[in-house]
């Protein structure tokens, strides 16, 4: 076997996910598909038109999870469009992250357990509930629980 067919194979075994990797996976694209169809619901309720929001497939390439494509959401309100891009599952301290784009801002949802407020929580684990926190791009120490009374405010940061 010449060098660069050795460099290839071991890399080619590396890059396989290990079996925790696929159900990781799959949690994480169900939690973010979820997610996704709860704010297409609101956004619908609160008036936005069926035909300004548009589904996305977004490719990524995680370590451990391997190559995949993840759901993201692309809304028109009045003139302006916010994406709802996905970024991964693989965030330290976290369950996973997208980026809120809009044309006056950007903020973060990053995907955490749902502790209870417990001091002695055991330590994030995709199986158990999510609840996704919004941080604003320019406010530090501004992060709050996403919920539906919440989405106007994380609209405003995006939107101006």
């Amino acid at each position: 076997m010449t060098e660069l067919e050795q460099l290839i194979q071991s890399h080619q075994q590396r890059a396989f996910p290990p079996p925790d990797g696929a159900a990781r996976r799959e949690q994480w694209l169900g939690e973010l598909t979820q997610l996704l169809s709860e704010l297409q619901e609101q956004l619908i309720a609160a008036g936005v038109p069926q035909d300004n929001i548009r589904l996305l497939e977004v490719p990524l390439n995680e370590d451990v999870l391997g190559f995949y494509e993840a759901p993201g959401l692309c809304v028109r309100i009045g003139t302006s469009e916010v994406v709802f891009q996905p970024k991964g599952a693989r965030i330290i301290g976290a369950l996973g992250r997208l980026c809120v784009i809009g044309p006056r801002g950007r903020a973060k949802l990053i995907a955490d357990v749902d502790d209870n407020g417990e001091k002695d929580a055991p330590p994030l684990h995709h199986t158990q509930a999510w609840r996704w926190f919004v941080y604003p791009e320019q406010e530090r120490g501004g992060q709050f629980l996403l919920t539906k009374d919440s989405l106007a405010h994380l609209l405003k940061l995006v939107l101006g």
